[in-house]
């Protein structure tokens, strides 16, 4: 499927004397970053750098990718059949690419909608548990 959160070890190793991987690690968000471009394009077309700023406003700057990864997946995109493109001249300088959603796109974008109905699911499920479990040993949750 698209997200995937099951990961081999980074191969970071943590500062202990096994030398180990720490297994912490953000979750993957390769995938999530192109269900928020399907997504934002569902909403109007634009061109790249539009998107680029407005993943930099939606995501935590940690997460968010450099302009060529995203330019990258628009173009996988595209190819793909989700998105279209054409060239709109610029204003004094060169013609911008702008992008916008086919009907393939929208599909996916619903196939994205119902993976993360499902991860939000499960992850609250992972909380009520964590959450019960910290009450019956008399812990507040954070």
């Amino acid at each position: 499927m698209f997200l995937d959160m099951n990961r081999e070890p980074c191969g970071r190793k943590r500062a202990s004397a096994d030398g180990k991987c720490c297994l912490l690690h953000e979750p993957r968000i390769h995938g999530f970053i192109q269900a928020m471009l399907l997504l934002l394009l569902q909403e109007e077309s634009r061109h790249g750098y539009d998107l680029a700023k407005l993943l930099e406003d939606e995501l935590p700057s940690e997460t968010v990718p450099d302009a060529a990864v995203i330019y990258r997946m628009l173009r996988e995109l595209e190819i793909g059949g989700y998105t279209e493109s054409h060239l709109v001249p610029g204003q004094g300088g060169p013609a911008r690419k702008v992008y916008s959603l086919t009907p393939a796109g929208r599909e996916l974008l619903g196939d994205w909608r119902k993976i993360i109905v499902e991860r939000i699911a499960m992850l609250s499920k992972f909380l009520d548990r964590y959450e019960g479990k910290q009450e019956s040993r008399g812990v507040q949750p954070e």
